[in-house]
């Protein structure tokens, strides 16, 4: 998405008040390191985020339902940008992940909020691709456990490896990085996707009227 920090704020506080009873840990910048989550030292890292961003510095933070980083969680929200006003030109873009129990696909309700997550980001921020399925959940120092999300990735086809996901600029600037069960892009992306689907789709037609006529 693209850089900024006006809705992020908004946002985070959306997290904490909608999921505060799953939250136990917190990184922010200034720490250096997860601290226990609890509503005053939310609000008061979100002030030293403010003023971090109003110098256009660089912003990293975590809200995790772990206390500690040497564990998996089952929520998780992670943003880094280092641009927040956006005025470095060389890094327009931002970086934000959700993740949430694998439990809520088998509950009508947790189904219907996780879609009302995906509505909400899309309205509050100007998303330049994203996407959501399934993947391997990493501790916060996930280098050891690479390999493992690795092994997940090849076994499953359709867990996707996605713990570096934000180390992706360089290849995903102009592009998105994979489809999944929602793919989401921007105009600019659309535009120059749509042409190339109604390509494939004639193509099939043609097929598929072709085996009526061999029959």
């Amino acid at each position: 998405m693209k850089a900024g920090s006006g809705r992020y704020w908004t946002y985070s506080k959306d997290i904490k008040n909608n999921n505060s009873k799953y939250l136990n840990g917190l990184f922010f910048e200034e720490h250096q390191r997860f601290v226990k989550f609890s509503a005053a030292q939310f609000e008061k890292s979100m002030e030293k985020s403010q003023k971090t961003a109003q110098r256009n510095e660089r912003l990293e933070a975590h809200i995790s339902s772990e206390r500690k980083s040497d564990y998996a969680p089952d929520y998780h929200c992670s943003t880094l940008t280092t641009s927040p006003t956006g005025e470095l030109q060389y890094n327009l873009l931002s970086y934000l992940s959700l993740a949430f129990p694998i439990g809520w696909l088998k509950d009508e309700t947790r189904r219907a909020e996780f879609e009302e997550w995906v509505d909400y980001l899309c309205a509050q921020f100007d998303v330049l691709h994203g996407y959501a399925g399934l993947e391997c959940i990493l501790p916060y120092g996930c280098e050891e456990w690479e390999p493992h999300e690795y092994q997940v990735a090849t076994h499953y086809y359709n867990v996707m490896p996605n713990c570096n996901a934000y180390a992706g600029l360089r290849d995903y600037k102009d592009a998105a990085k994979s489809i999944a069960w929602y793919t989401i892009l921007s105009k600019s992306l659309f535009m120059r996707i749509e042409p190339q689907v109604l390509h494939l789709q004639s193509q099939i037609d043609l097929a598929f009227a072709r085996q009526k006529q061999q029959r």
